[in-house]
């Protein structure tokens, strides 16, 4: 672990690399800039390709896994995973998934086959992994978690990123759909990770999981404010250039919103108010280096 720091330390995270060609392009072009710190790969996405070839050319971005049980294409064989894809051979929809899994249709060693097969995708790119978090914050589910601290175990990953949500302020101006189904999370992740996924290392708070995919600026600046010194967190966001197809004002994680989140990321005030709180970005590459500098 990390020594404290008398300043907050902040990981502005991006998720879906490798989901589209205008996210890869948001997300890169961003940490360019110097705001997004790490992010974390969708192997089994459209555009992951491109992805991991410009990564190559963007060694400072810290990476992770984007972990994913439904909607894209999978990268374990479809018959060595046969709970989890449909008839065409492609991960079943978000509902299916969690239902499958609720039920005990959806098999653990499936759900650990796949993961492993994104992580050794991953690897055998080149890719120096650094932490997993997952699509849909799945791996909060107790039955999900331990197959994702097997993986992790057999990988030397050593950093899972926490899905909860446990200040009140983390709802404030949030969605009222995005109650329910944030406390449900939350629940879910205080149970894996007191009991299953116990050993492994996140930062001492996840900032996002209420207002996923409808981020704005008011409050990324609100949340800033409640940063406290000596406090390691994570910023989730969903970047994108507004490039994609589909997707309104109302669809979260779409592209009209993600773009907006990506304007976010670029404007001035943000970095204004990083300087003036004296908040330090860091990344997972850096929580895993112990030493003093921090």
């Amino acid at each position: 672990m990390i020594a404290r720091s008398e300043v907050p330390l902040l990981i502005i995270h991006a998720d879906d690399l490798g989901i589209s060609a205008g996210v890869n392009r948001a997300i890169f072009d961003a940490h360019a800039r110097g705001l997004i710190t790490s992010a974390s790969l969708l192997m089994g996405g459209a555009c992951i390709d491109d992805a991991l070839k410009t990564l190559k050319s963007n060694s400072s971005l810290d990476v992770g896994v984007h972990l994913c049980l439904h909607d894209e294409l999978p990268v374990a064989p479809p018959d060595k995973i046969s709970s989890l894809v449909d008839k065409t051979g492609r991960l079943r929809p978000l509902g299916q998934v969690i239902k499958g899994i609720v039920t005990g249709q959806v098999k653990p060693a499936h759900i650990e086959a796949e993961y492993r097969a994104q992580v050794q995708r991953a690897i055998e790119n080149g890719v120096r992994i650094t932490h997993f978090d997952s699509h849909c914050h799945l791996h909060a589910f107790p039955p999900v978690v331990g197959a994702v601290a097997k993986v992790a175990k057999q990988f030397g990953i050593g950093w899972l990123r926490k899905p909860q949500a446990v200040r009140v302020s983390d709802y404030a101006g949030a969605p009222l759909r995005r109650y329910a189904l944030s406390s449900t999370i939350t629940a879910c992740s205080l149970v894996s990770f007191g009991f299953i996924a116990r050993g492994f290392h996140s930062p001492d708070r996840f900032i996002g999981l209420v207002h996923s995919g409808c981020g704005d600026t008011q409050w990324i600046s609100e949340s800033l404010r409640t940063l406290v010194a000596g406090s390691i967190n994570e910023l989730m966001v969903h970047p994108g250039d507004g490039s994609d197809h589909g997707g309104g004002r109302e669809d979260n994680h779409g592209s009209w919103q993600r773009k907006a989140e990506y304007d976010v990321l670029l404007s001035d005030d943000l970095r204004a108010q990083i300087d003036d709180r004296k908040i330090r970005l860091v990344s997972y590459a850096d929580l895993g280096k112990a030493n003093d500098t921090l």
